[in-house]
């Protein structure tokens, strides 16, 4: 991992939010052989209820932390347990940022999600590769 990574997307949508995933592990482990060569996997999971689904690369030592996947999924089967994830009173209860609350303009806003890190290029500790959450989408007239 680099530290200064920065990564958000934002959208709708179970293809798309897979391919913003497959773009986030791109980012980090690129074409390194020694990373998988592209073919890395999502192996858990935990909620922070201030950032959203946490998701994993790595197996953490202690079980307590994350849940993991009974296999490592790819982008697309993780998109789905995302998408089931978010539609949960877990995802509604996550607080949304300016950027991302149902805000009052002349136009509609839909139901969308968010994928992205945080500072140091990571979410919560050095285990957490990447948050989704739940947000609204700004749609102009």
């Amino acid at each position: 991992m680099f530290d200064n990574k920065l990564f958000s997307v934002n959208g709708r949508g179970v293809g798309t939010l897979a391919k913003a995933l497959e773009l986030s592990l791109y980012q980090e482990f690129g074409d390194d052989k020694s990373y998988g060569g592209g073919n890395h996997t999502f192996t858990g999971f935990k909620f922070s209820p201030t950032a959203g689904l946490i998701l994993t690369t790595t197996f953490h030592p202690d079980p307590s932390k994350y849940s993991t996947f009974n296999t490592p999924l790819n982008c697309q089967d993780t998109a789905e347990f995302i998408h089931h994830w978010l539609h949960g009173a877990d995802a509604k209860s996550v607080p949304l940022g300016s950027w991302e609350d149902d805000c009052d303009h002349d136009g509609h806003n839909t139901i969308g999600w968010r994928v992205y890190v945080g500072d140091w290029g990571q979410i919560d500790d050095w285990h957490g590769f990447i948050a989704v959450k739940r947000v609204y989408l700004w749609h102009g007239k």
